[in-house]
């Protein structure tokens, strides 16, 4: 082979290179967009469900405080649970 068909050889082989390239490119770029939007609304949906799954959480702890508090309250008007944490708290274990 001489310089001259190397050369145009190694010109070609370069062009065909970077078409191949620029072609994966092009044909990748919708592919990686669609897969990226798909992506960000998983994550959105994700957040989504977090935030009213910790909404529901710090729901059901409020109440959960709030029947605590009404039962705490209404176990000190209780006699016989006085009268037994008196005893408790004198060191007669009832």
């Amino acid at each position: 082979m001489t310089d001259d068909m190397t050369t145009r050889l190694a010109e070609i082989t370069a062009n065909l290179d970077n078409y191949i390239e620029a072609r994966a490119r092009e044909i990748a770029a919708p592919r990686i967009a669609a897969a990226e939007a798909r992506a960000e609304q998983q994550v959105a949906e994700l957040k989504d469900e977090h935030a009213r799954t910790q909404q529901r959480s710090d729901d059901l702890e409020k109440e959960l405080r709030r029947q605590i508090k009404a039962l705490d309250g209404h176990m000190n008007q209780c006699p016989e649970v006085a009268r037994k944490r008196t005893a408790w708290r004198g060191g007669r274990h009832v």
